[in-house]
This record gives C-alpha cells, sequence and structure tokens, in this order.
C-alpha cells in the first residue's frame, strides 16, 4: 500500500541524510581553504546544505570565487553520501524519490516524474552525467512499484516523512555535481 512504499522510499535516504550530514560537518572541520588563484582539477559542486555547513563551519562560501576548500577525506565522504542520497531521491521511476511522489500524490506522479526528466535534459548541458541519469530512467522505466491495496490512505505522519524526504532533496540537490577548473 502507499504506506508501506512511502516508509520503503523514505527510510534509507532519511539514514543516509543522518549519517552523511554529521561526517560531512566533522570532515570540514578538517578542511582546509585557499586562494583558487593557479588551481586546477576537478571542482565539486555545492547544495543548499554544503553552502550552510561551510559557511557555519569554515566562514566561508563555496560558491564565492575567490575561495578553494580542499576538502579533508571525511568531509568528502560525507559530500558523496549527500549526492548519492539526492540521486536516490530524484522523484522518477524505482528510485526512492518516485516512490514517495507516488505514494503522495498517486494521481500526479506521472507528470511530476516527467516534468524532472524533462529538466534532465538542460541540467545536462552543464553536467553530462544527467543525460546518464536520463538513460537509466528509460531503462528502469517511468512506473513505480505496483499496489496490492491502493485504498489505503496516508496518515499525517507518513505525509511528514514524505515531506522530510522532498525537503532533503530540496537541500541535498546539487545541478552541477562536478566541474574541471
Amino acid at each position: 500500500n502507499r504506506r508501506v512504499l512511502l516508509e520503503i522510499g523514505a527510510f534509507g535516504p532519511i539514514a543516509g541524510f543522518i549519517v552523511a550530514v554529521p561526517t560531512l560537518m566533522y570532515g570540514l572541520s578538517l578542511s582546509t581553504t585557499s586562494s583558487v588563484l593557479g588551481l586546477e582539477g576537478i571542482s565539486f559542486g555545492s547544495s543548499f546544505i554544503l553552502n550552510l555547513c561551510s559557511e557555519w563551519i569554515l566562514g566561508v562560501n563555496p560558491q564565492s570565487p575567490n575561495v578553494n576548500i580542499h576538502l579533508h577525506p571525511i568531509a568528502f565522504a560525507g559530500w558523496i553520501g549527500l549526492f548519492v542520497t539526492a540521486l536516490n531521491l530524484i522523484p522518477m521511476g524505482q528510485l526512492d524519490g518516485g516512490h514517495i511522489i507516488f505514494a503522495l500524490f498517486p494521481k500526479q506522479h506521472v507528470l511530476l516524474g516527467r516534468i524532472f526528466f524533462l529538466a534532465l535534459f538542460p541540467l545536462g548541458y552543464f553536467w553530462h552525467g544527467w543525460y546518464f541519469w536520463a538513460v537509466m530512467v528509460i531503462l528502469m522505466g517511468f512506473k513505480t512499484a505496483p499496489l496490492v491495496d491502493d485504498t489505503i490512505e496516508l496518515s499525517p505522519k507518513h505525509k511528514v516523512l514524505g515531506l522530510i524526504s522532498i525537503a532533503i532533496f530540496m537541500v541535498t540537490f546539487i545541478p552541477v555535481p562536478f566541474s574541471v577548473i
């Protein structure tokens, strides 16, 4: 039923978020900053939660053109955890985000999934990995898991759980996860 589907979709990403944020925060406390001048390499994108934690712990905004954060390996592990959580919460098909959106909005989930699918193409202009995710969704399909009983409505607790999951997606999503400087 929709309650079970929402629980299956929400608990994994919430658990990942609960582990990744303290890992990121601790790792940022071990990280260093420097001027960007003359540096080449891979730049890791920023999510809202990374920006917030960086400003709080390091006193710098990772989006600033004059600052380069040298992530400690523990901070990088936290970054990866948040990135994977966001990928899993993409609101399409068999991904956890697809299950959550289907459980919350059974009549609108197809439309919402297609809107996000179409959004992957302009995002792919900035990071080509989004094209890979579009192909993966095509291969997995747009449908979510079938329900045995679709008459059971979500409880208020389940709706809150779904909204928390959507909020986690919003604060962890990175439009351009990697770029070359």
